[in-house]
């Protein structure tokens, strides 16, 4: 009986353990997934107001200073407008761990390179 015993033992041990790790580390990735969209959520509400002087930069370089001045002014307001509407949605679901609903994830990211694009991730 007691040869029977001890394996059992060490067995549900280890079973038990290996659970308990399995849940750590999903938690783990939980909150790391909640903070980054959080985080996001913060970041995009506030400098939304950064795609306006992106947008002018883009268009008065592919194009010129008067497209620049007045095409890009518009544009950077719309951006940011959907930037900062992002961000609140982001901050709304924070507990719902997803990637940013915007492309690329904060405004000053590819700064020079990219507009910003509304790119939802929901799989």
């Amino acid at each position: 009986m007691k040869s029977t015993l001890k394996p059992l033992l060490i067995l549900s041990t280890l079973i038990f353990f290996s659970s308990e790790a399995a849940v750590a580390a999903s938690y783990a990735t939980y909150g790391l997934g909640v903070g980054n969209k959080l985080a996001h959520g913060a970041a995009n509400t506030v400098t939304g107001i950064a795609e306006v002087p992106k947008s002018m930069l883009m268009e008065t370089n592919d194009k010129g200073l008067g497209y620049g001045l007045t095409t890009g002014l518009l544009t950077g307001i719309t951006y940011g407008v959907g930037r900062s509407l992002a961000g609140v949605a982001d901050l709304g679901t924070f507990f719902i761990p997803a990637k940013p609903l915007v492309s690329p994830g904060y405004a000053w990211q590819d700064y020079r390179t990219q507009q910003t694009r509304f790119q939802p991730n929901w799989k």
